[in-house]
């Protein structure tokens, strides 16, 4: 999971945006739920990028008006 590596972020640099996936249907419900790194990100007042698809030409562009400095990229196992 993503959401302990991004809390480490947190503590000890400057976040200034999270893109992760989608909030997806959960459970026997189905209840839409949203990923661990968005509701970690949302706590810590950092922005959240959910793409529906492929990084088009206008996600990056989104990404590129965080100012970051630098890119991390995490997957799940």
């Amino acid at each position: 999971m993503a959401a302990p590596y991004l809390q480490w972020l947190i503590d000890r640099h400057t976040v200034v945006g999270v893109v992760c996936r989608q909030d997806e249907p959960v459970g026997r419900g189905h209840r839409i739920t949203p990923p661990l790194t968005k509701e970690l990100a949302r706590k810590n007042g950092i922005a959240v990028l959910q793409p529906e698809g492929a990084w088009t030409p206008d996600v990056i562009e989104t990404v590129r008006g965080f100012g970051a400095d630098v890119g991390v990229a995490m997957g799940g196992l």
